[in-house]
């Protein structure tokens, strides 16, 4: 399979922040498919309960995990949707973004998860949902993380969020390019989804570090030709 996807070295405070308090949650150690693989298996239906997302947990090696304490209450807090549970599909994105695999496996899984009818297509609907779980994962539940793993940061954690906010638009165009070859509103082949992640720049789209850099890229890139 090759070396393994590893981070590059923080630019930021901030970022430095947000990748402590992720590793707190000891998802990097674990191979991104047994996620997938765990959290499917405990799931019921599109769901998982608060003891099935335990039960998970606990099956992949994370013993000492409790969705009720911190790490883990903070940030799956994120993904909760009322009476509902956990949706799979979200916590299925924060396993391979999170897990240890090359981007060429992330890029597999990510398919896989968010190719809702089996078509070998990424749609646009489909294509929405993928980049909006991505921006929760990456940006929205790892800064929340990171401001209560580290309260003097904040402020400063505060203001990343929301530069980070303001690239959601161009993130999801400028990826949406890429991976259609310019198509606009054209679904995503199965070849054109899974090269995007053979890309050294787009490799960035397989982990929440790589991701925030990406969007931080765009945010410069776009400032330059306002």
């Amino acid at each position: 399979m090759g070396c393994e996807f590893t981070r590059d070295v923080p630019k930021n405070y901030e970022e430095l922040t947000i990748q402590a308090a992720e590793s707190l949650l000891g998802f990097e150690a674990i191979e991104c498919g047994e996620f997938d693989m765990s959290f499917s298996r405990f799931a019921h239906g599109n769901y998982l309960t608060e003891k099935q997302l335990k039960a998970s947990l606990e099956a992949l090696g994370l013993t000492g995990s409790s969705v009720d304490e911190f790490p883990f209450k903070n940030y799956l807090s994120s993904f909760q949707e009322d009476d509902k549970g956990y949706p799979l599909k979200k916590l299925v994105c924060v396993g391979i973004l999170l897990g240890k695999g090359t981007p060429s496996r992330k890029g597999e899984l990510l398919l896989q998860n968010y190719d809702r009818d089996c078509s070998g297509e990424i749609d646009p609907d489909e294509f929405k949902c993928m980049i909006d779980d991505m921006i929760l994962v990456s940006v929205i539940a790892a800064i929340d993380l990171a401001k209560h793993h580290d309260t003097s940061m904040i402020n400063l954690l505060e203001n990343y969020l929301k530069k980070l906010k303001k690239a959601q638009k161009i993130f999801f165009i400028y990826v949406h390019f890429i991976m259609s070859m310019g198509k606009e509103n054209e679904p995503i082949t199965n070849d054109n989804f899974i090269k995007t992640f053979e890309d050294e720049k787009m490799k960035m789209l397989a982990s929440t570090s790589g991701i925030r850099e990406l969007a931080l890229e765009l945010i410069e890139m776009q400032s330059h030709h306002e």
